[in-house]
């Protein structure tokens, strides 16, 4: 699908337009996902307790909801995995084996929905790994139960399969930034919206490298713990 006759080997005009489309489809569905509120947020949990109960249809169904949920509100993962890793802890040792392995349920997910142990986030990334391996020696782990290590087995599968790595530092060139500042020029003359200053984009600027050095932090923390 490459134009060999621009002799740069760039992609042929009409798959870099589907590109951009579904590239733009995925930011709109991103940026107009349901908003997450306190209701969303007791539902989240109440379907996380359900999910650990000591009734395995009880979990089972749970789970289900739950995993739906997961996909419906964007960044409830980031408010849930605290409490998901408590049941994983090496002191839990009030946790009952069906919570540990509802717990182990959850982050895995199913096949086509949110896994909470492979997100695409620094922040979260260094939350979960380390609780999975250091959740071997939580007193609900029992190696006699194949459920639980088969549930150990699918999680290191999919980590290694579907993981995709996350970049560390992201960097916005300075002609891409004078091209969306035309544009917003140009949309600002409709009177539909206001342009930005250079205060904020200068602000802009300063959060971009103040989260790429959080993430780069989060990896070295991630790689120490692991060590």
């Amino acid at each position: 699908m490459e134009n060999r006759l621009q002799g740069k080997k760039q992609h042929i005009r009409a798959l870099l337009i589907d590109r951009v489309m579904l590239q733009h489809e995925l930011r709109t569905l991103t940026v107009e996902g349901c908003e997450y509120k306190k209701v969303h947020q007791n539902l989240i949990r109440d379907l996380f307790r359900l999910s650990t109960s000591s009734y395995g249809q009880v979990r089972n169904k749970a789970q289900q909801a739950f995993f739906t949920a997961l996909g419906t509100y964007n960044f409830c993962c980031r408010d849930i995995i605290p409490l998901v890793l408590e049941f994983l802890r090496p002191d839990g040792y009030s946790v009952t084996q069906q919570q540990f392995k509802g717990a182990l349920y959850c982050l895995l997910g199913n096949h086509s929905g949110v896994c909470l142990a492979n997100l695409h986030d620094w922040d979260c990334i260094v939350q979960t790994w380390p609780a999975i391996v250091s959740s071997g020696l939580s007193k609900a782990m029992s190696l006699e139960k194949p459920s639980i290590v088969r549930l150990f087995d699918d999680l290191a599968e999919k980590i290694h399969r579907q993981y995709e790595t996350i970049g560390l530092d992201f960097t916005v060139p300075e002609t891409c930034i004078e091209v969306a500042v035309l544009m917003q020029k140009s949309v600002g003359q409709n009177g539909e919206c206001t342009s930005l200053s250079s205060e904020e984009i200068e602000l802009g600027i300063q959060r971009q490298k103040e989260r790429n050095a959080e993430s780069s932090q989060n990896y070295e923390n991630l790689i120490n713990k692991l060590l």
